[in-house]
Order: C-alpha cells, then sequence, then structure tokens
C-alpha cells in the first residue's frame, strides 16, 4: 500500500525545525512518497536544491493563504496517510483541518521555558495551550525524556521520543583535521543572537580565555536582537581584532568545520542541531550542563559547565583535548543514539 507523509512547517528558513524537516524528510523519502509544505517563504530560505527524493510545496503568506493550504492538504492526504506539524502555528493547521489521515505533532522544545522568553508572561499560558493541544492527535513525538514528560504533563498525551536528526551527507564533505598543538585556535559560537542562546555570555567568556591565549579567535555567526550589544561589547572589551561578526549564513558549514571549539551558552531549548552538527564534524562542544545534553555530550566530545563561572575552565579544559589530537583528522564525535541510522529506524517505525 502507497504511503504519503507531509511535513508542515512555518518557513523553510536556517531554523531547527526547518532544517530538522529537511532530515526528517531525506530519511522517510526513502520508504514513503514525501513532501514538505512550508505556510509561507521567508528572506532566509535556505538553498532551493533540494534532494530529488521529495517535493517541497511552498505558500506565500502564513494564515492568509490558510484556505489554500487547507484545500492542498485534504487533495493530498487520505486516511492511510500521515500529517506531521512542527510549531505552534503549524499544530493549529494541523489541528483545525478535517480529515481521518494521521495527526502527528512533533513538539521540538521546552515550550514553556522557549515561549516564556520570546513571548514573556503571556508565553506559559501560550505553552501549556499548545501541550495540552497535541491532546488531539493521533501521535506526538518528542526530542528528548525531558519533553516527552512535560508533554504527559500538560496533556493527555502519550509522547514518543524521537531524538534530532541532521544531513549527514550534506555535511561530510566539510570535514577537516584539527590545527596543529603550536596553532592558535578557532572558537565559534553559532545561533541566533538571542537572550534564550545567550551571545552575549559566550563573547565575555571567550574575552577572559583570550587574556592568556592571545592569538585564538572567535567567530560569531547568527544575527537576531541582541546583535547590536553584541557588537557593542566586543568594540568595549576592544576585542573586534579577535572576534568577528558574520551575521547570518546560508552556508555556516565551511566557517564551522574550520573551527576547533563551539561554545554553545544556550539555555533549555532542546536538542540543538548545532551542537549535533559540531559534534559531527569533529568539533569539541562547551556547553551547559541540562538534561537535553546528557546522552549528547559525554565525555569524549565535550565539557560541560553548570553557570556563567565555570565557562573559562571549560574552555581551557577543550582546547587541552584538541591540542592533544594535533594536526589528526577530525572524527564524528556524535553518539550513536543520534546517528541517521539509528534515529531513520525509530522514525519509520514510528509514523504508521
Amino acid at each position: 500500500m502507497n504511503r504519503k507523509i507531509i511535513i508542515l512547517i512555518p518557513t523553510l528558513d536556517n531554523s531547527g525545525p526547518a532544517r530538522g524537516a529537511l532530515a526528517i524528510a531525506e530519511v522517510i523519502s526513502k520508504k514513503y512518497e514525501t513532501i514538505i509544505v512550508t505556510q509561507k517563504n521567508s528572506k532566509n530560505s535556505v538553498s532551493p536544491n533540494y534532494s530529488d527524493k521529495f517535493k517541497v510545496k511552498n505558500f506565500d503568506s502564513g494564515y492568509r493563504d490558510f484556505r489554500k493550504i487547507r484545500k492542498y492538504l485534504k487533495k493530498e492526504l487520505s486516511e492511510k496517510d500521515a500529517l506531521i506539524s512542527m510549531c505552534l502555528s503549524s499544530d493549529l493547521i494541523n489541528a483545525m483541518i478535517k480529515g481521518n489521515w494521521i495527526r502527528i505533532s512533533y513538539i521540538r522544545g521546552d515550550l514553556i521555558s522557549n515561549y516564556r522568553t520570546d513571548y514573556g508572561l503571556i508565553g506559559i499560558p501560550l505553552a501549556i495551550m499548545h501541550y495540552f493541544m497535541t491532546s488531539f492527535f493521533s501521535k506526538v513525538f518528542s526530542l528528548s525524556e525531558k519533553m516527552k514528560k512535560d508533554i504527559e504533563n500538560y496533556s493527555l498525551s502519550r509522547a514518543f521520543v524521537i531524538e534530532n536528526i541532521i544531513e549527514e551527507k550534506k555535511l561530510e564533505p566539510y570535514r577537516s583535521s584539527y590545527l596543529d598543538k603550536n596553532k592558535s585556535l578557532n572558537f565559534i559560537f553559532l545561533g541566533n543572537l538571542n537572550n534564550r542562546k545567550k551571545p552575549l555570555e559566550a563573547i565575555e567568556a571567550f574575552n577572559q580565555y583570550h587574556m592568556n591565549n592571545k592569538s585564538s579567535v572567535l567567530h560569531v555567526v547568527g544575527d537576531g536582537p541582541l546583535k547590536v550589544e553584541c557588537e557593542n561589547l566586543i568594540q568595549n572589551l576592544n576585542m573586534s581584532e579577535y572576534t568577528y561578526m558574520h551575521g547570518h549564513l546560508t552556508d555556516p558549514y565551511k566557517i564551522l568545520s574550520s573551527s576547533e571549539i563551539l561554545i554553545h551558552t544556550s539555555l533549555a531549548e532542546g536538542v540543538s542541531r548545532s551542537v549535533m552538527e559540531s559534534l559531527f564534524l569533529g568539533l569539541i562542544v562547551v556547553g551547559r550542563d541540562i538534561d537535553e545534553h546528557k546522552k549528547l555530550l559525554v565525555d569524549n566530545n565535550s565539557v560541560k559547565f553548570l553557570d556563567t563561572k565555570n565557562i573559562v575552565s571549560a574552555l581551557n579544559k577543550a582546547s587541552e583535548i584538541v591540542r592533544n589530537n594535533n594536526g589528526s583528522l577530525k572524527k564524528n564525535l556524535l553518539p550513536s543514539l543520534y546517528c541517521n541510522e539509528e534515529v531513520s529506524k525509530k522514525i519509520l517505525k514510528s509514523i504508521f
């Protein structure tokens, strides 16, 4: 029996859900007809050169195109098919359109923490409403055990953990070697410049590390509301010569692969794709000691810190790990639990 899976997302930009949708589509298209549907186009859309294994259908205006999206989905889907939605707006559309297909909500973050940061106090009841809305879906997926517990605490749903997934084939050509022991180290911050990602914390920590490691540099890749504050901080610290603001990059992987250490100061958010991509390319990750990192950041691939006071010592430890590799090829440091082969099996088994 031929089955079809549609993945509904707000937009196909460089956000985690969008890149996750592309990675999932690549996996499930090996067995099922797969279509990614976006509610609107984005000025930061990823390259239009998608895999020929799945289709992409773009709508232009989000909710203003709701009728067109509804008409398209009702035409494409039958009761033997599945519609996977990611993010609040896509979950709302999935829930509102009548049909007998399998409805799946894929919760990809700590909604209460994320919505509280993004929307203020109103974000807390909004997150609880989003959790409860999943009660009306056929299935609910989460990225981690903590997210699964949150979903089940605030809804009638029974959630299934499907770990995050990255585009390994796309990343492999970028693999490089560690720098020689005597060369300067390249650090990188990769993510949106907002309060949740804590870029100011990363810049300040690198500044302290740099006091005793003058030849090291930091690349800040990303854009967001804290961009000006980041630029001002760098200038005030007299670090402009050693800290480079790259802004948003459609392809950040050249800079990522040429770096040795990722500074991941983000608060609880989900299982970070930037961390997974960094580990896959062999970078050592300095990351916060949070629940989502327990299985992802392990002894051989990272140094974890508890709070701001511990970051600099974590950067020093990470530097030692890199220098001990002394010019060798960067190996894939991603735990097997998160590798495409393992996650693919889980996804294909769980949808139908």
